[in-house]
Order: C-alpha cells, then sequence, then structure tokens
C-alpha cells in the first residue's frame, strides 16, 4: 500500500531554513524514490517507513540539498 503526502514547496524554507527552488525539491524527492504529482502530493515508496509527514520530506530536501548551507542561527 503505498502512502501519499500533500507537501507545500515553502515549508523547505519555513521549516529548514533552506530556499530551495520548487523544481529542485521535485527533482530531489523524485532522485530518492518518491513521486511527485503538479499538486505536490508526494508519493512515499514503500520501504520509507520513517515518512510519517511533510516535514520528513523536507529533512529530506535539505539533507540531500546541503545541510552545511543551512545558515547557522544561536539561541536567545
Amino acid at each position: 500500500v503505498r502512502r501519499s503526502l500533500d507537501y507545500d514547496p515553502a515549508l523547505c524554507t519555513r521549516l529548514g531554513g533552506l530556499d530551495v527552488a520548487p523544481a529542485e525539491q521535485r527533482a530531489i524527492l523524485e532522485r530518492l524514490g518518491f513521486s511527485v504529482d503538479e499538486a505536490w502530493t508526494v508519493q512515499i515508496p514503500g520501504w520509507r517507513r520513517d515518512v510519517d509527514g511533510p516535514a520528513d520530506l523536507v529533512e529530506e530536501v535539505v539533507r540531500i540539498a546541503g545541510i552545511d548551507r543551512v545558515p547557522s542561527t544561536p539561541l536567545p
């Protein structure tokens, strides 16, 4: 049974702190075995039991785009 999630590419900047173009996000997810339709419904591969929500998709995109590119922000 394939699972799916609705995904908003703007979450990458909001949650991940990294601005990645939507086309690049789509390409990253597809290279990782996800399928993404025009409405940004993402089909999760059966072997990816660790993906439960949109934040997990952000994590995948940021990991591949370059976690070292996320700016450091000091805590108060």
